[in-house]
C-alpha cells in the first residue's frame, strides 16, 4: 500500500495519482499530478471541446515541462498508464 499526501482533488485523479505511484514509487508525486492533468486535458482536446470566455469562443490548452532527467522513464509512465485509463480519439 503506498501513502501519499495529496491536495484536494477529484477521486479519479486520487485513483490514478495512488496507482500510478505503486508501480513508480520513485517519481514525485508532484509529477503525476502533472502528468494526469496533462492526460486528462489532452482527452478533452482532443473531442475539441470549446469554452467561451466572454464573448471570445477557444479551446482548452496546456503546457508543461517535466524536468526529469533522460532514461527515468517519463514516456513509458505516460504511455503505459494513461493508453489503458484514458481512451480517447
Amino acid at each position: 500500500d503506498v501513502t501519499v499526501k495529496l491536495p484536494d482533488c477529484p477521486e479519479l485523479v486520487q485513483c490514478l495519482a495512488i496507482t500510478i505511484k505503486a508501480r513508480y514509487p520513485w517519481v514525485s508525486i508532484n509529477i503525476i499530478l502533472l502528468f494526469i492533468i496533462v492526460k486528462i486535458a489532452q482527452a478533452i482536446t482532443a473531442k475539441r471541446i470549446k469554452y467561451k470566455e466572454f464573448e471570445n469562443v477557444k479551446f482548452p490548452n496546456i503546457f508543461a515541462t517535466v524536468l526529469m532527467g533522460s532514461g527515468f522513464g517519463k514516456d513509458k509512465i505516460i504511455n503505459e498508464r494513461f493508453t489503458e485509463i484514458l481512451k480517447y480519439g
